[in-house]
């Protein structure tokens, strides 16, 4: 009766926020985008309910994939007409996170997978795993797992976890939110919706976006960081190594941008042990703007000496001119 009523209250609290959306909407003359509305598309097997979709994807055939959340997590394959086709991943569920981790522990540690409870389904949820870890932090957990304070003390083929709220730490939710708004106050203001968001709304918020110079929202910077080095470990292959990485971010990629990725080689240096080779990667837009550009310098195995071997770490450990020395964790001094 409690999920029934928790259910109806929360359906008319999206009612009254989609209504909100659209008034909005329309006094911001946003143009309407047709639809065509096709009831009862979705056709589901005798005994079998669809449950709450957080998410739906199409591919080349036409074929509707629905991601469902509700006593379980699952996904539903349907033809073009609506017509059930498959469930993927029954009984499994790997996609999800803490279906990968419960199937990861089974097939490599099935000893610490079987110290984790199960109270809530057939395999170890989210909270589960949670409630262990705390166990475990307060050293009185049983089985393999155990609290590692150092990085010195991790082991090969240490299973690491952690714990942390929804998305990055600028974001916590709920009540990490709150402590995290005491603590970095200036990075929060109330939005168009009268609630406390963080500057990071900058990558979904087209309207604050606009409001610090941008044409809409924009991606993370650090995709294009990814992206460049990507592109050199796809085309260095798996016995060269990343030396060194200079990037920049020189532009916003707002959504719906297209990002293309060109490179060269600038220079071979054949005088250490291994060669090495420095790219230049650069990304563009459809407006042939350049968003993000650098060099990397890759070390590739030698005839003589073999693979590769990592240079020495730098000694500053990496931190920048002028940035306060941590006083704890790996770079302390």
């Amino acid at each position: 009766m409690t999920r029934c009523l928790t259910s109806t209250i929360l359906a008319v609290l999206l009612g009254a926020g989609s209504a909100f959306a659209q008034a909005k909407a329309t006094a911001q003359n946003v143009p309407e985008i047709p639809y065509d509305s096709v009831p009862n598309f979705i056709k589901m097997p005798a005994g079998m309910y669809l449950g709450e979709a957080i998410g739906v994807a199409t591919n080349s055939r036409g074929h509707v994939f629905v991601y469902t959340r509700s006593a379980n997590t699952r996904l539903f394959e349907f033809d073009q007409n609506g017509v059930f086709v498959r469930e993927i991943g029954e009984g499994a569920y790997n996609f999800d996170c803490s279906g990968f981790i419960d199937y990861a522990l089974a097939h490599s540690v099935p000893a610490a997978r079987n110290a984790l409870p199960v109270t809530t389904s057939t395999r170890p949820l989210a909270k589960d795993f949670e409630h262990h870890f705390r166990a475990v932090g307060n050293g009185t957990a049983a089985g393999p797992w155990r609290p590692v304070t150092t990085v010195p003390a991790l082991r090969p083929g240490d299973v690491i976890a952690w714990l942390q709220g929804n998305g990055r730490s600028e974001i916590y939710p709920y009540r990490l939110n709150y402590k995290n708004r005491q603590r970095i106050g200036g990075f929060y203001s109330l939005n168009s919706f009268g609630a406390w968001d963080s500057a990071m709304r900058v990558h979904w918020d087209d309207e604050y976006a606009q409001s610090v110079g941008a044409r809409r929202a924009y991606d993370y910077g650090m995709l294009r960081n990814a992206w460049i080095m990507q592109m050199i470990t796809d085309w260095m292959g798996d016995d060269a190594i990343l030396v060194k990485v200079d990037d920049r971010i020189s532009g916003f990629n707002v959504l719906g941008d297209l990002t293309r990725l060109t490179g060269s080689v600038l220079e071979i240096d054949t005088s250490g042990n291994w060669p090495e080779v420095v790219c230049f990667v650069e990304c563009t837009n459809q407006l042939d703007e350049t968003t993000a550009s650098g060099t990397v310098r890759v070390r590739l195995p030698s005839r003589k000496d073999g693979l590769p071997q990592f240079p020495e770490p730098p000694a500053e450990h990496g931190l920048l001119p002028g940035m306060a020395v941590p006083e704890e964790g790996p770079w302390a001094r």
